[in-house]
């Protein structure tokens, strides 16, 4: 039988670049299926509510007259918002008031954001009046 006996000569250089390459694919393997730190514990608690739960008002001063506006808040959402007080001379001389606040609080009980709102070119200033009441309100629900 003939002995097969081999014999191989690695210089130091190619054993370090090789080590290095091998720990190089180890740590990129591990991050790639681990992914430490993007776990779902270390994620941002987002806040619990948005509101603290309740009714608010602000006031607006129309033709030296108050009105309040009333904004009801769920923890997470706003469930209405409407004109109390409203006396029948304020009314009957502002008639987009009523409407106006009734397309508002339609679309901020269907989940539509405060600056999302949407309204008629007639009724801009009134809604925005009344928008701002509203915000005034929602700032006493945080």
């Amino acid at each position: 039988m003939r002995n097969n006996t081999r014999i191989f000569i690695f210089r130091l250089r190619q054993l370090i670049i090789a080590a290095f390459i091998i720990i190089a694919v180890l740590i990129l393997t591990f991050f790639l299926l681990v992914r430490p730190g993007n776990k779902k514990e270390d994620a941002p608690a987002t806040p619990a509510s948005i509101y603290t739960a309740g009714v608010y008002t602000s006031s607006i001063t129309l033709n030296n007259q108050t009105v309040d506006i009333q904004v009801v808040v769920d923890k997470d959402r706003i469930k209405s918002a409407a004109i109390v007080n409203l006396e029948e001379s304020v009314a009957a001389m502002y008639p987009l008031l009523e409407t106006s606040m009734a397309d508002i609080s339609s679309q901020l009980s269907a989940g539509v954001a405060l600056d999302d709102i949407t309204y008629a070119s007639s009724s801009r200033y009134t809604s925005q009046v009344l928008l701002g009441a509203i915000a005034q309100a929602l700032e006493k629900a945080h």
